[in-house]
């Protein structure tokens, strides 16, 4: 079984229906992968969602539809994974939240984040977190 990570730009890619990242998804929810959603993705999704101007009934629903799959699990920030993202982001320079999303990725088994995030390439390319991105 694989587990995937979310970054917030695999969720950006699957609100704006692109292909790929519905197929992805169409792989998760009817085989035998499974998804990780980082609240921090969470946040930085609704944010750059709002900033575009979409209706908080819409943003509220795409969360709704996505937790409603019983291969998706919503990772809360909790104090092991807020001190590793902190340590990643100290260690490797890269923004707070997005080592948070790859200490969650991490820290809960992710065999790869779905990430075309160039921070994420760097801790891809100091063996953090594996990447995959189309």
């Amino acid at each position: 079984m694989m587990i995937y990570g979310a970054d917030s730009w695999f969720l950006l890619c699957l609100w704006n229906k692109e292909a790929t990242a519905q197929r992805m998804l169409e792989e998760v929810q009817t085989g035998k992968s499974h998804l990780v959603i980082p609240y921090p993705a969470v946040a930085e999704t609704t944010k750059k969602l709002m900033q575009q101007g979409n209706p908080a009934e819409r943003i509220s629903t795409f969360w709704s539809m996505l937790e409603s799959s019983k291969k998706i699990r919503f990772v809360p920030l909790e104090k092991t994974i807020a001190v590793e993202g902190a340590r990643v982001s100290m260690t490797h320079g890269v923004p707070l939240m997005d080592a948070l999303i790859a200490a969650t990725a991490k820290l809960t088994g992710c065999h790869a984040l779905f990430s075309s995030d160039s921070d994420m390439a760097v801790l891809a390319k100091k063996k953090y977190v594996t990447v995959k991105s189309w």
